[in-house]
């Protein structure tokens, strides 16, 4: 997996320009994340950053141990309500 980092104008037919030496990815399945740079706070590449490891962060939490919390449940016959 490759990443590139690029701007970029939407033109009125909502068609997004890539430059050039993006040639190299034709055909090829992408993901692509927007972001509109014209309400953009001063230092982008700060901000991309922060949104990308938080974003990153999620793939990094733990498991919910699923087997061990019905395994408790099985042997609780309390049970408590969640909404009132």
């Amino acid at each position: 997996m490759n990443t590139y980092q690029f701007e970029s104008v939407i033109e009125d037919k909502g068609i997004i320009v890539l430059p050039e030496q993006m040639k190299l990815l034709h055909k090829h399945r992408v993901r692509l994340i927007l972001i509109d740079l014209d309400t953009f706070p001063p230092d982008p590449v700060q901000q991309l950053t922060k949104i990308t490891q938080k974003y990153l962060a999620i793939t990094d939490e733990a498991d919910l141990p699923i087997s061990d919390i019905y395994t408790q449940r099985e042997q609780s016959h309390e049970r408590t309500f969640v909404f009132d």
